[in-house]
Parts: C-alpha cells; sequence; structure tokens
C-alpha cells in the first residue's frame, strides 16, 4: 500500500478492549495503548481514544464534527519516528494507491500517433506533508527521450476541508526542479526533499470526487475549482494550466493542457482529449 512509503509499524498487538464503548478495535503499541474507534463515522473524523496504560485512564481526542454524514470507514498509521496516530479515510488511501505507479500510454500513440505522444508518466509517493496529507512527486517524458524528464511537480492528496466525502489535490512546483529532474527513474533524488523546497500554487488545486463502484473500488474524478486559474512563472514567462484528471485501479486519464494566456485556446496537452496511461508497474 501507500503508505508503506511512509510508516513503518512498530511491534504492535491487539488488546482486550471489551467493555469500552464505541471499540472496534484496540492495539498495543510499544508502552502505550491506543484503541481505535473504527466504523462508518458520522463525523468528519473517527474517533481516536488514546490510553496509557490501561482502559480507567481513557482519554478521547479529536472527535468529528456531528451532523456530517459520511459513509467511509477510517484506518490508523503509526508514524516510527514518533508514534503519532494518522488517520486517513479508505477513500484518500484508495486515490494515492491509485495515483501511484508507473505508467504509459502506448496503446493510445500507437493508434493515434499524430495526436499523442508516447509518454511514460511517473507519481512516487514523498514522505512530505505526513500530518494531514499523502503526498506524490510526478514527472513525465517522451519515451524515445526518458533522458529529459518535465513537468516536475508535487501533489498534496488531503480531505476537503469542505467536505469528508470529498477530496483534494494541491499542486506544488519545486523551487529547483532540475535537482529533481528524472526521480522517475531514479527515486533517490527524492530522498532529501521537504517541504521548503517547494513552491506552493494557490490556483493550482483540484477538488477530487469518488465513486464507489464496488466495496474496495472507486472511480475518481478531478475538476479544478470555479473561478480560479492555476498558473505559475517558469523561465521568466507565466504559464498558464488548465488541471484535471480520472484514476481508476488501472488506468490514470489526464486532462491537463497549456492555456494561451491571450486567447484562452489549448496550445498543448489533451487538445483532443484525456492522455489515456495505463498504470504498468505500482509504487
Amino acid at each position: 500500500h501507500f503508505y508503506h512509503h511512509f510508516f513503518h509499524n512498530p511491534t504492535i498487538n491487539r488488546v482486550d478492549g471489551a467493555g469500552v464503548k464505541g471499540v472496534k478495535s484496540a492495539f498495543s503499541i510499544g508502552d502505550s495503548t491506543r484503541v481505535i474507534h473504527k466504523e462508518n463515522d458520522y463525523g468528519r473524523r473517527t474517533s481516536i481514544l488514546s490510553l496509557k496504560g490501561d482502559f480507567a485512564k481513557l482519554a478521547q481526542v479529536g472527535s468529528g464534527d456531528r451532523g456530517v454524514r459520511s459513509k467511509y470507514n477510517y484506518k490508523v498509521l503509526v508514524n516510527a519516528t514518533s508514534a503519532l496516530d494518522m488517520i486517513f479515510p479508505d477513500h484518500l488511501n484508495a486515490l494515492a494507491n491509485y495515483l501511484a505507479g508507473e505508467f504509459d500510454n502506448r496503446e493510445q500513440a500507437n493508434a493515434e500517433p499524430a495526436w499523442y505522444v508516447h509518454l511514460r508518466f511517473w507519481q512516487i509517493p514523498v514522505s512530505i506533508f505526513t500530518e494531514d496529507s499523502l503526498t506524490l512527486f510526478a514527472e513525465q517524458a517522451s519515451v524515445v527521450n526518458l533522458e529529459q524528464p518535465y513537468r516536475q511537480r508535487i501533489l498534496r492528496l488531503q480531505v476537503s476541508s469542505d467536505s469528508a466525502s470529498s477530496l483534494q489535490v494541491q499542486y506544488y512546483m519545486p523551487k529547483d526542479p532540475n535537482s529533481i529532474s528524472g526521480a522517475g527513474l531514479n527515486p533517490h533524488l527524492l530522498n532529501n526533499l521537504t517541504a521548503d523546497d517547494l513552491e506552493l500554487l494557490p490556483g493550482c488545486k483540484l477538488i477530487v470526487t469518488p465513486q464507489q463502484i464496488a466495496s474496495d473500488r472507486y472511480h475518481f474524478r478531478a475538476t479544478a475549482q470555479a473561478n480560479t486559474t492555476c498558473n505559475f512563472r517558469y523561465l521568466n514567462q507565466t504559464i498558464n494550466v488548465s488541471l484535471g484528471f480520472e484514476a481508476t485501479a488501472e488506468e490514470f486519464l489526464s486532462y491537463d493542457k497549456g492555456i494561451d494566456p491571450k486567447t484562452g485556446s489549448a496550445t498543448w496537452g489533451a487538445i483532443l482529449g484525456p492522455y489515456r496511461y495505463t498504470k504498468r508497474r505500482q509504487l
């Protein structure tokens, strides 16, 4: 799973949670016990029940906002260095897993070579913003020139601040793209990447709507916020971009395209329809 790139579970033993109201499972982690309330939640966040020593010292922290109905289950992750609880809903974990991987659009490029370049596309988990997000580094390259990748960017996946059932993707730009260019083929280039190395792109945010198509399968569609413009400075030029995607476990459809700021016309990217990437390898 995606979050194995971030977290390593220490020895976790199931302990007796009987008699504690609402507790579906309990685990002993190191010298403290954390009781996790895991069920279909009606709040923005599931409850975390944290204990030190025994159940008599039960303390509840971070219960959700009432009245907001959510059908998604929540899971707990344990940070190896701080042993802090990290809670992400199933649909956020699924989105991160679907996006993480190595992709290409071979079939599309072979069928329509005049309109679609044959590209290889990487989205690699990175350990940044772990307090509330799952994060990916992305870049792509022509298959005939893999040594010159381009469009290095960071995707920060979070639960939407407006609705617990929706997700959001905030984009960032590396301040020095050349320092991590080629990380698709050489992931070690990302080992020292930190949030300080990134520039927030305020207008470059997508709202992701999940459609649950089976008990453990989703279809995600990401669209731009209304009345926002995604742009950034690169090589002393202002670049305008229209962003969007769809994702399943097997396929990633990119609607990204460059926009001429004067005419509003698309100049590159998904001009005639999305780039259709097939996942070749899970990362």
